[in-house]
């Protein structure tokens, strides 16, 4: 009994002595960082900078307004539409009487050096509503197929939601060309017609060369009939070329016969 108790004094007189785990270092975030934001970008401290689409689902949901898109053109930028005004009764009664639903020119408006012609269409018809697109506009078909996602902010997460009304009108701007007036009383011009010259075969060309394994697809490569005078010029060189063929044979069969009657003298 002595001995196990010496040895479980000495077991724990050893677990006493070793050495304690040292405690980890812990890691000093510096929040005052000196990190700089690139060219051209700003360093966000605080979340009131944002600024929040004044745009809300249920504010959609329960409203009767229509929802527009506005398209811009290349190099145009929201800012350059702050101080544009448009007359709104005047697009109400431009779209009241156009029947066809054409795109209703508005008017034309200065951004930076370039006029643009202001441009509205109604998306609202059945028709368009059955995807018969091609009454639309290019700008107009385009943004009819998408669909709009509208945030949602009464949600604590920030998240999207798909609009369940469609699309009512699409705004769009088209360059402007300008120009110059045509005084035909000034400056007159006579215009002519040109002349259609066709082109005649020659006549001994008559073939053409088509490829082995060519596609002609039924396609006859016959020409046409020549008319009278081509036919009667043809025929009078094949006869003067027959003439002449005569001649050289007749010629030749004389030389012959003299030759036969001086060996037989």
């Amino acid at each position: 009994m002595t001995q196990d108790s010496s040895s479980s004094s000495e077991s724990s007189s050893n677990r006493s002595t070793s050495p304690l785990p040292l405690p980890k270092p812990t890691r000093r975030t510096n929040h005052q960082s000196s990190y700089r934001a690139p060219l051209g970008y700003k360093v966000l401290n605080e979340i009131q900078e944002f600024k929040v689409s004044s745009l809300d689902l249920s504010k959609v949901k329960n409203d009767q307004n229509d929802l527009w898109i506005i398209r811009l053109p290349a190099g145009v930028r929201t800012k350059h539409l702050e101080n544009l005004k448009l007359d709104l009764k005047s697009i109400q009664q431009k779209s009241s009487t156009n029947k066809s639903k054409d795109p209703i020119k508005l008017q034309d408006v200065l951004l930076g050096n370039l006029t643009y012609e202001v441009f509205i269409q109604d998306l609202s018809m059945e028709d368009f509503q059955k995807f018969k697109n091609s009454k639309l506009e290019p700008e107009s078909q385009e943004v009819s197929r998408l669909s709009i996602l509208i945030p949602n902010h009464q949600s604590n997460q920030s998240q999207l939601y798909q609009s369940t009304k469609p699309i009512s009108k699409v705004l769009f701007f088209r360059r402007k060309l300008e120009t110059e007036p045509t005084n035909n009383t000034n400056n007159p011009k006579e215009t002519t017609n040109p002349l259609n010259y066709k082109r005649i075969q020659p006549i001994q060309l008559e073939t053409r060369l088509i490829p082995y394994g060519a596609q002609t697809d039924g396609v006859s490569y016959e020409y046409p009939l020549r008319s009278e005078e081509d036919s009667k010029l043809r025929e009078a060189k094949l006869d003067s070329k027959r003439k002449m063929n005569d001649k050289s044979l007749n010629l030749k069969s004389n030389q012959s016969q003299k030759k036969k009657i001086k060996i037989e003298k």
